[in-house]
């Protein structure tokens, strides 16, 4: 695929104080220069993706929040969306990842956009530092299973990458959170999909 288009993906923030508001969101997105395409991950309650695509001009929008209200997702496009789909999974300790895709058509080809956000490792590194003794080995423990391991985040992305491939699509662009490392097994995994 030939056409260059902009693109940017943008984690708001993470719902703790202070929270980004909706002029705010704009005034940075304007500062790092408006794209043809805004990928948005965590947006905050107060932030509303219709207000943003007023204020930044953007034609074509849509919300995760439209399909779960946990989905806090989004994507804002200058070219015309075909159809779009929300997925949200919880695991049992009620962390959550989320997806939102959204099918563009930009010069007679069909890209497929998607917002990814990943099951957070805060709340397992919150637990390994309660230990003041053995958290160095909790935290070696966690880094060994995100690299070699099964872990919430391989499944989320087995599903991200069956969720997308069902597309009949030119081309397809993941961006988003993925909660984990550069050469951690989630990304390897879908480096053996996608170019980065």
């Amino acid at each position: 695929y030939s056409h260059k288009f902009s693109i940017l993906t943008f984690n708001i923030g993470n719902n703790k104080p202070p929270l980004a508001d909706t002029i705010t969101v704009c005034n940075k997105i304007k500062k790092i220069g408006k794209p043809e395409i805004l990928i948005l991950q965590d947006i905050p309650w107060k932030v509303k993706i219709y207000d943003l695509a007023n204020i930044l001009n953007y034609q074509y929008f849509i919300s995760g929040r439209l399909r779960h209200h946990r989905i806090n997702l989004g994507i804002l496009s200058n070219y015309k969306i075909l159809h779009y789909d929300a997925h949200i999974n919880f695991n049992q300790d009620n962390n959550f990842h989320s997806f939102v895709k959204a099918l563009i058509k930009i010069k007679n080809k069909k890209i497929l956009i998607t917002s990814v956000h990943l099951e957070s490792l805060s709340p397992k590194i919150k637990k390994i530092k309660q230990n003041k003794y053995l958290w160095p080995i909790g935290i070696l423990r966690l880094g060994w299973q995100e690299l070699f391991c099964e872990t919430e985040r391989t499944k989320s992305v087995t599903r991200l990458l069956k969720w997308v491939e069902q597309e009949q699509a030119d081309g397809i662009i993941l961006a988003g959170d993925f909660n984990t490392f550069p050469f951690a097994k989630p990304i390897r995994m879908i480096n053996n999909h996608f170019k980065d």
